[in-house]
């Protein structure tokens, strides 16, 4: 799945904590995807499931 511009653009207005949750054998989005995420939500924790 491409990267959401829109979303990664918006996601830094994210003003709570937040969980982000990827699992290891995940097809559809790519780990990339929530690397950059962690990067640009403030109070961010990105949680592997093996």
């Amino acid at each position: 799945m491409p990267l959401d511009k829109e979303l990664v653009g918006r996601s830094g207005e994210i003003e709570s904590s937040t969980i982000l949750v990827y699992g290891t054998r995940e097809s559809i989005v790519l780990i990339e995807t929530c690397r950059i995420l962690k990067e640009k939500i403030p109070r961010v924790f990105l949680h592997y499931v093996y």
